[in-house]
């Protein structure tokens, strides 16, 4: 596990907000009461959930253990939560269904579609604990 170290400062304007197209900024901000640096600590602490529960995803797919990967899925999609309905949130959800369904010929789809957007989460995340 890695530790992303929170930075404190400010936004310096609104702005800076719109780089953020992954998940909503606001409805995230609002979550923690409109203070910045608990988001920060969200999102940092959502990127060292992310780097465990991933490969866990991952190999529950590959073994098509779908019992246990929709149980995986639903925690990670507790997680993601904190930032809204985001495409994360979506291919996690549509995964953790596929899995639910039973439907093991889908997982690969899925589980690409998931990790895709999980990674490029990352970079945002990274980006808002940094700014």
């Amino acid at each position: 596990m890695h530790r992303v170290q929170v930075c404190t400062e400010v936004f310096p304007s609104d702005l800076e907000f719109a780089r953020f197209k992954l998940f909503d900024f606001g409805y995230a901000l609002s979550l923690a009461e409109g203070d910045l640096a608990m988001l920060k600590t969200v999102a940092s602490m959502l990127i060292d959930q992310i780097a465990i529960d991933l490969p866990v995803v991952r190999r529950l797919c590959a073994q098509r253990d779908c019992l246990l990967l929709v149980q995986a899925l639903h925690r990670l999609k507790g997680s993601l939560s904190y930032l809204g309905p985001s495409p994360a949130y979506r291919a996690c959800e549509r995964l953790e269904s596929l899995a639910a369904q039973n439907l093991a010929s889908e997982l690969d789809s899925g589980e690409s579609q998931l990790t895709e957007t999980l990674n490029a989460l990352l970079q945002e995340l990274m980006q808002l604990v940094c700014i």
